[in-house]
């Protein structure tokens, strides 16, 4: 005997179940990315303000260095002339260190960016893969719950079910065929019934 094969799913409402089960999950992944982008934003500023004060001070730092140079080689003090060459050299290492840093820690920062953008994509895809196995896994009890429904509605109707195949992924596979085993009980008690009603009218 071959079974019919029914239509198992009912996409609109399927679609309903899962966009309920996703958004919560949806809402937790927006604000967490909001978070992540804000304070991704503030300290992306911050950086930026303090290599700019940084900049600024080894200016000022150098306008110093120099004006102090200045002023010795105008001095009489013969000491303070032989300083000024090492106090030069010194000043030089330091600020050649302190400009060489800079590039580092905007490639540091930079690095530090493009990880957490890699991690909100990585979240992104998460959550599509997601709501694709809620998808895939109400399809596979949705669609046999609605078959059940149909075959119980028809029992108590005294109809007799149509022999139907779960597709091969469904689930409640046993609680079908129990129900269905049922229904060949049922009806012929629904139908007894049924006409002993319409004979009474």
């Amino acid at each position: 005997m071959k079974f019919k094969r029914r239509k198992t799913t009912n996409l609109k409402s399927q679609l309903w179940i899962t966009i309920k089960l996703a958004i919560p999950t949806a809402m937790i992944l927006s604000a967490g990315i909001l978070l992540a982008l804000k304070f991704t934003q503030i300290s992306e500023v911050n950086i930026g303000s303090t290599i700019s004060v940084l900049d600024k001070s080894i200016q000022t730092e150098s306008d110093m260095v120099s004006a102090f140079i200045q002023y010795a080689g105008n001095s009489n003090r013969g000491g303070l002339r032989l300083a000024t060459g090492r106090i030069q050299e010194h000043h030089d290492k330091n600020i050649a260190a302190i400009r060489e840093s800079i590039p580092l820690i905007q490639k540091t920062v930079s690095d530090m960016f493009f990880i957490v953008y890699i991690l909100i994509g990585a979240m992104i895809l998460q959550f599509i893969y997601l709501v694709f196995a809620i998808f895939r896994i109400t399809n596979r009890i949705y669609g046999p719950a609605k078959v059940m429904e149909k075959i119980l509605k028809d029992a108590s109707k005294g109809k007799k079910p149509v022999k139907t195949n779960l597709r091969k992924n469904d689930q409640l596979k046993p609680l079908f065929a129990e129900i269905y085993r049922a229904t060949e009980i049922i009806v012929p008690v629904v139908q007894r019934r049924i006409k002993r009603e319409e004979k009474k009218s």
